[in-house]
């Protein structure tokens, strides 16, 4: 897999790269690897508040593959990864070469739980940046998403039957575009057409069906 992207791509709300070396004073010497572990950690933990991303270690900001110096231990970094933050956060890591260089390649996707690090600190990725950010915005956020990611999941059992023609025909005429039921489900991503067929979103029968109840998740008591 050709991984020059890591160095060339610029960084924002997907990626960051980290060094791994310490230049104050002209000279060249590792840092740390508590506060290399820190950095990683509050970078994944905003990522997985946010919309997920990816965290390279051995490349500055200017793009130079500086890579990992000897001492530093793949599971010595992913073990204290996971001890800074709780829930335990998920994330995949990858070792690979890059200029003749070790670079670590830490990802990780956005996650329905709310993760804090261990010094209390809720943070989400904001851009290039991984910013504080209040616990309860946080679940709201995540909370929006999920009922998003619910209401457009396409139902097997669902047809066009199912839906009640008038409405669909009123918001037709409200939107004043020349569209037909069927364009106009897939236009608003209600619907989309899979050889031939119509398939409904969730959120099409909930807003246009003949009988929305039928579709609802039973209620727990």
């Amino acid at each position: 897999m050709d991984w020059t992207w890591l160095k060339e791509q610029p960084e924002g709300q997907f990626l960051e790269r980290k060094s791994c070396y310490d230049r104050r004073g002209g000279a060249l010497k590792p840092r740390p690897i508590k506060d290399v572990v820190r950095d990683i950690a509050e970078t994944l933990v905003a990522m997985a508040n946010a919309d997920g991303g990816t965290v390279v270690l051995g490349i500055e900001d200017d793009s130079t593959v500086s890579g990992i110096p000897p001492k530093y231990r793949p599971e010595r970094v992913q073990q204290q990864i996971h001890a800074l933050a709780r829930p335990r956060l998920n994330f995949r890591f990858l070792k690979i070469t890059l200029e003749e260089r070790r670079v670590w390649v830490f990802e990780t996707d956005w996650s329905a739980e709310v993760h804090q690090l261990t010094d209390g600190r809720y943070l989400l990725r904001v851009g290039s940046q991984s910013l504080p950010f209040p616990a309860e915005d946080i679940e709201a956020m995540k909370r929006s998403r999920l009922q998003r990611a619910t209401e457009m999941r396409f139902l097997p059992d669902a047809t066009p039957a199912d839906l009640d023609p008038d409405i669909v025909e009123e918001l037709a005429h409200k939107s004043g575009m020349s569209l037909s039921p069927e364009e106009l489900l897939v236009h608003y991503r209600l619907a989309e057409k899979v050889n031939g067929q119509l398939r409904l979103t969730l959120a099409a029968v909930l807003l246009f069906g003949k009988d929305p109840t039928r579709w609802h998740p039973p209620l727990r008591h």
